[in-house]
C-alpha cells in the first residue's frame, strides 16, 4: 500500500512539473513573439507595440494560451502590455481566469483589474 501511494505521488509529482516545464516554455516562446514584433512609434522614437505588433502576435496565439498570457501580466512593460492586449483580444473567454487572479491578489493584480475593466467596456458597447 504504502508502494502504491509513493508511486502514485510520483507520478502525479512528475505530470505536474511537465505541465509547469511546458507552460515556462510556451511563456518564452510567447515573450520572445511579443519583443521580436515591435514596431518603431512615432509617439515615443522607440521600439514598441503598435497596431501592426498584435496582429502578428494573434496570428501565433490561441485561447489555450490565456493562462501563460496571464502568467505574462507580471513581466515587465512591454510583455505586460501585449499579453493585456491579448487577454481583451479573447474577451470573454479569459475573464474567469482573469478574476481568479484578480483575487489573489499577487503581482499580476493591478494589469489584471485593467484588462477586465477593459474587456467589460468592450461588451457594454
Amino acid at each position: 500500500m504504502k508502494f502504491k501511494l509513493s508511486l502514485i505521488t510520483f507520478v502525479l509529482g512528475s505530470f505536474i512539473a511537465q505541465i509547469s516545464f511546458a507552460n515556462e516554455l510556451r511563456e518564452d516562446v510567447i515573450r520572445k513573439l511579443i519583443k521580436s514584433n515591435l514596431h518603431f512609434s512615432v509617439h515615443c522614437m522607440c521600439r514598441a507595440i503598435t497596431d501592426e505588433t498584435m496582429p502578428a502576435v494573434l496570428k501565433k496565439i490561441s485561447e489555450s494560451d490565456i493562462p501563460v498570457l496571464i502568467n505574462l501580466l507580471g513581466d515587465d512593460d512591454v510583455t505586460k502590455y501585449g499579453a493585456e492586449k491579448a487577454l481583451v483580444f479573447f474577451g470573454e473567454a479569459s475573464l474567469p481566469e482573469l478574476k481568479r487572479v484578480v483575487s489573489l491578489r499577487d503581482g499580476r493584480h493591478a494589469a489584471a483589474v485593467y484588462v477586465v475593466s477593459n474587456i467589460e467596456a468592450v461588451k457594454s458597447k
